[in-house]
């Protein structure tokens, strides 16, 4: 599988915004994926990404775990990368469930019922 499939099949949802003179032979070709009839411009998978990672900031993630769930290559010392080797595997996989809780909470498929958070 190309590593642009995602995005390819996405931008084939959204050919308003392509500069093509046709559909693609093999592919999808039409304006189902688009958000807001258009105002807000294209999306890409990208935008999923930040704002996957904004809502798990919003949960209480620390920047580094949240660097760490996305894979990004942190910048660290000869000797951190020596002595360090955590994974933060059980970090992470509480980061993704408490996102995971949350998308199922907007998207209506929980039963949860979210109280506001009063501070005395």
């Amino acid at each position: 599988m190309c590593n642009k499939s995602v995005s390819k099949q996405i931008g084939d949802r959204q050919t308003q915004f392509k500069k093509r003179s046709g559909p693609l032979k093999h592919r999808k070709h039409d304006n189902s994926l688009v958000l807001s009839g258009g105002k807000t411009g294209e999306w890409t998978p990208h935008d999923l990404r930040r704002t996957g990672a904004t809502m798990t900031q919003q949960l209480g993630a620390s920047l580094d775990l949240i660097d760490r769930c996305q894979n990004h290559v942190l910048a660290r010392g000869r000797v951190r990368r020596a002595y360090l080797h955590h994974d933060y595997a059980a970090e992470k996989r509480e980061a993704w469930v408490k996102l995971g809780d949350r998308i199922d909470l907007l998207l209506g498929n929980s039963n949860v019922i979210q109280f506001a958070n009063k501070r005395a």
